[in-house]
């Protein structure tokens, strides 16, 4: 959000896309929002995200991760 205020008042247009979730606290900084599916709740309850969370230190099981859960909320 900071990027996107930041880039907002140097006359970019932003608007963000996440998660629904998130919808009141990007417009109430009068940042236009995308929403997309899901709930980042729900995916830090679910297995993908355990494992993501468990990650650590190791990039790599992160960056794999998040690569799946991206690639879910996408299609």
């Amino acid at each position: 959000m900071a990027l996107g205020l930041g880039l907002q008042k140097a006359g970019h247009q932003v608007q963000l896309a996440t998660h629904g979730f998130f919808n009141s606290q990007i417009v109430s900084r009068g940042l236009a929002h995308y929403p997309m599916a899901g709930n980042p709740q729900e995916i830090n309850r679910s297995e993908f995200g355990q494992v993501l969370l468990g990650s650590g230190e190791n990039p790599l099981i992160f960056i794999r991760q998040y690569g799946q859960i991206a690639q879910q909320l996408l299609q």
